[in-house]
């Protein structure tokens, strides 16, 4: 598995991956536009995605997550 087969899987799934490389990661997180006015806080949030997955340096990468 390559870095970039993790666009679409579950962040669980994704950092457990990373994690495994040892590549350290920053996470940003989004929300879809129908939930924007909620905070993730309401347990109204499934699982978050990854959704678009940068190069920071040779040893870290940034992910940004959404929640559907």
């Amino acid at each position: 598995m390559e870095i970039q087969d993790l666009l679409g899987l579950p962040l669980i799934e994704g950092i457990a991956y990373i994690n495994s490389k040892g590549i350290s990661t920053r996470v940003i997180e989004t929300f879809s536009p129908c939930k924007k006015g909620i905070f993730k806080d309401n347990n109204n949030f499934n699982e978050p995605y990854i959704i678009r997955i940068r190069e920071i340096d040779n040893g870290s990468i940034e992910l940004l997550i959404s929640y559907f």
